[in-house]
């Protein structure tokens, strides 16, 4: 944030995402688009199925899904980000577009 104002790409918050609108497939999309980070298809099997009744966020644009987070709550002191990833290719706003 800068002087109380989201950089220019962020045009939208990161929303909810219920269980039964496809956790998985909303990672499996975001993991997928990221072959040079992702590439062992059991890896990404292993977070589709462990985001499922995780809680997360994802943020989508008219060009389709910006990114995700999905948090494990271990205490409730403790949590971690269990899966993320975000995609800004074809995603070009702000000065540094121009």
């Amino acid at each position: 944030m800068i002087d109380g104002q989201l950089p220019e790409i962020c045009h939208t918050a990161p929303q909810p995402v219920p269980a039964r609108d496809g956790r998985g497939a909303i990672c499996r999309e975001a993991l997928e688009s990221l072959p040079e980070w992702f590439a062992i298809p059991a890896d990404i099997e292993s977070y589709v199925s462990g985001v499922a009744n995780l809680p997360m966020l994802a943020r989508f644009e008219s060009a389709g899904m910006v990114g995700f987070v999905s948090v494990m709550e271990h205490t409730a002191a403790a949590s971690e980000m269990y899966a993320w990833a975000s995609n800004v290719r074809g995603i070009a706003t702000g000065p540094a577009a121009s």
